[in-house]
């Protein structure tokens, strides 16, 4: 069963604010979409976007794993 997480973004050029809490999910090899108005992302739970997971991430596309 997936969890519905909710949390505030606010965006402008300069910054971009997350509040509460946040999570990353790779878009990669998911299908285009026609829609230009919205798209619903199911984001993992499990993926929180911390220190320790901007870490990894960076390691990972340092080693070519992801792009």
């Amino acid at each position: 069963m997936a969890s519905i997480v909710r949390f505030e973004l606010a965006g402008r050029c300069d910054e971009l604010v997350l509040r509460r809490c946040a999570y990353w999910v790779s878009l990669t090899d998911l299908p285009d979409t026609e829609n230009r108005e919205s798209v619903t992302v199911s984001l993992p739970a499990h993926q929180r976007f911390d220190v320790v997971a901007l870490c990894d991430l960076m390691d990972q596309s340092r080693r070519g794993a992801i792009q």
